[in-house]
């Protein structure tokens, strides 16, 4: 399913997804960047590929309730659309034309919390009876979570100075090498970031389970 529209700011955040609060930094190396077109279709399939509703009844009921705004969030749910799958695929082909050096698609998807606020919940949602569903997320998991590339470990790596044995580096290449340099500690941050956010959704699917028994 091919995504030819696009939606507005507002409708994205009515679904919390979060889109840009800024214009793009046009200084940044086209490699770095995220087109307008792959924007709008994030925009769009994060728009509709599932909608958050509030359980009248749920599963911690009658437990104590620390505070008003936990209790909602408990409560609150992802419910897929009728073609879900499909919305997903498209997610997935859209992950799989990143760069595998600077990642700038993953990187947009971290900012936009769709791991925390599409992907997880949907795979909670889904995985007790949609294995296609399920299969599609853990597949868009992996390539969020993959580990850095040597390029970019050496690029976090790599001090940023004014000379380089004995020899003074020229402003433009000292500005390249920090821009590198930021682009890959944000890379590390963001894969631990989506990684732990997997070890708290398993954990608290693992409570429920529990609970349920």
């Amino acid at each position: 399913m091919a995504a030819t529209t696009t939606i507005s700011k507002s409708s994205a955040l009515a679904r919390n997804v979060t889109p840009p609060q800024a214009p793009r930094d046009s200084s940044l190396p086209k490699e770095l960047q995220v087109s307008t077109e792959i924007v709008n279709e994030l925009l769009l399939i994060c728009g509709v590929i599932g909608s958050t509703t509030t359980n009248s009844n749920p599963s911690n009921a009658g437990a104590h309730k620390n505070s008003n705004s936990n209790t909602k969030q408990a409560s609150e749910q992802v419910v897929p659309v009728s073609d879900c799958l499909l919305w997903l695929q498209d997610l997935q082909r859209v992950l799989r034309r990143d760069s595998d050096l600077y990642r700038p698609i993953a990187l947009l998807c971290h900012d936009w919390n769709i791991s925390s606020h599409k992907l997880l919940p949907l795979l909670r949602r889904c995985s007790a009876y949609d294995s296609s569903v399920t299969l599609t997320i853990l597949k868009m998991m992996v390539i969020l979570t993959k580990p850095l590339s040597n390029t970019a470990v050496n690029a976090a790596r790599r001090s940023v100075g004014i000379k380089s044995k004995g020899e003074w580096v020229p402003e433009d290449v000292r500005r390249a090498q920090g821009v590198l340099r930021e682009n890959a500690v944000k890379q590390s941050e963001a894969i631990g970031a989506i990684q732990r956010e997997i070890v708290t959704a398993s954990l608290s699917k693992t409570d429920e389970s529990k609970k349920e028994k």
